[in-house]
């Protein structure tokens, strides 16, 4: 009889004591999230672009400015709103393309099997993904709020200055190149002709 309850008591001590592990890591876990950066400010330093823009809100929401005759609030133009949103919009497409090559790496690794915590990470990857989602989908209401049909455009003229952007930091770079290729050049073919 002895031998019947051995074995019984000791899953009953094994369940419960790994039930009570689970529920008291899964509350701490909790805690930590709760208390943590939300993914975006992990991931990313500071959405600077983005406070700007909320404070510039702010003071044309503000009750307490007085509106001055020449149609501002607060000294905040509806230009500068729009600037400060475009500028917003314009850090969102470089951290949605950072986002993208960090993605296709996770897949190859999620490929090859290279992490044993890829699972982990890539459901904290993919909500990352969500709430740049959902930072885009913010910035394509507050254009169409500034302007009605902004919203189609705005992206596509934050691409555009993303990329000119880039174009003018390759050219930065190649310029002092060619002023050294071209001094070696003028030696080499001063070189020559003696």
């Amino acid at each position: 009889m002895v031998s019947v309850f051995v074995p019984i008591l000791y899953l009953v001590v094994l369940i419960g004591g790994l039930g009570t592990f689970s529920y008291y890591y899964r509350k701490r876990l909790l805690k930590q999230s709760a208390e943590s950066k939300t993914l975006m400010e992990e991931w990313f330093p500071q959405h600077i672009t983005r406070d700007i823009y909320y404070s510039l809100q702010n003071m044309v929401d503000d009750e307490q400015t007085p509106t001055p005759k020449d149609g501002t609030n607060g000294g905040v133009t509806s230009g500068m709103l729009k600037s400060a949103l475009l500028l917003r919009a314009v850090e969102d497409i470089k951290r949605l393309q950072s986002v993208q090559a960090r993605r296709a790496a996770l897949n190859l690794l999620m490929q090859r099997g290279a992490s044993a915590g890829a699972g982990d990470f890539a459901s904290r990857f993919a909500q990352l993904e969500e709430e740049m989602k959902a930072e885009v989908v913010d910035v394509a209401q507050e254009a169409e709020a500034l302007q009605p049909g902004w919203n189609a455009i705005i992206f596509a003229t934050a691409s555009e200055m993303v990329a000119n952007e880039k174009s003018r930091m390759r050219l930065g770079q190649i310029m002092p190149m060619a002023k050294q290729e071209r001094a070696e050049w003028e030696a080499a073919q001063a070189g020559l002709k003696e």
